[in-house]
């Protein structure tokens, strides 16, 4: 698995209250089921937890300058890993390492939470936010009550 597949397993483990050997399991048991390497992460946590969290793990990055504007991010090398997560490989969230955090990416007109962008232009909308916070917002701990 790559840095980024090993951070998402991480950071789930962590928000649920799994242990990581757990929710890696998982991963690489999907790994192994289709064969090969591929950069979209399906976890299958519903023994677990009752969820299913698809995830596109990109090894481009973006510094958080480019995150403020639109014609920025289109300028990166993640910009196409985004179109590929949501149009292609129908992914709930891109995730990505930018400096030392891992930040994920989602399609959403609107943004109400907490240490987040929302990132408008041409017709296109995308939440930059670290995943903590993502699985927080979507995945609310309260809703389960296994954890």
């Amino acid at each position: 698995m790559t840095k980024v597949q090993l951070g998402v397993c991480d950071a789930v483990a962590r928000h649920f209250g799994v242990s990581r050997a757990t929710i890696r399991a998982v991963a690489e048991k999907y790994f192994k089921e289709i064969g090969m390497d591929h950069p979209v992460l399906e976890l299958d946590l519903t023994q677990q937890i009752n969820i299913n969290i698809s995830v596109m793990c990109s090894k481009n990055t973006m510094p958080l300058s480019s995150m403020f504007f639109h014609s920025k991010l289109k300028k990166t090398e993640l910009y196409g890993d985004i179109i590929n997560a949501f149009g292609n490989a129908c992914a709930d969230v891109l995730a990505y390492y930018s400096g030392g955090a891992l930040v994920v990416i989602y399609e959403e007109n609107y943004y109400t939470g907490v240490g987040g962008i929302l990132v408008r232009g041409g017709g296109e909308a995308y939440v930059c936010e670290p995943i903590a916070h993502y699985l927080e917002s979507h995945y609310p701990k309260a809703n389960y009550n296994d954890c």
